[in-house]
């Protein structure tokens, strides 16, 4: 994790590598994180935007637990 300030805002930086596990199923994850520590949100969405312009990403509104309980067939997925 890297604290960055970027454009009058503070935000944590992390790459997040591992495996969404629930029972015998599974997914991979590769993701970078970006957290508001301080600043506006207007900001952060245009850094992820600037970000997906430039690499190969994409946003992923569902946290990791949210999959998780849709990779054990406790809650129904939505995209």
């Amino acid at each position: 994790t890297v604290r960055v300030e970027w454009n009058q805002m503070a935000i944590e930086v992390a790459l997040d590598q591992g495996v969404i596990r629930a029972g015998e199923a599974s997914t991979p994850i590769l993701e970078v994180e970006l957290e508001l520590i301080s600043g506006s949100e207007d900001d952060i969405l245009a850094l992820g935007e600037i970000l997906c312009s430039k690499f190969p990403l994409a946003p992923e509104p569902r946290s990791k637990f949210f999959r998780g309980l849709v990779l054990s067939g406790l809650v129904a997925s939505r995209k």
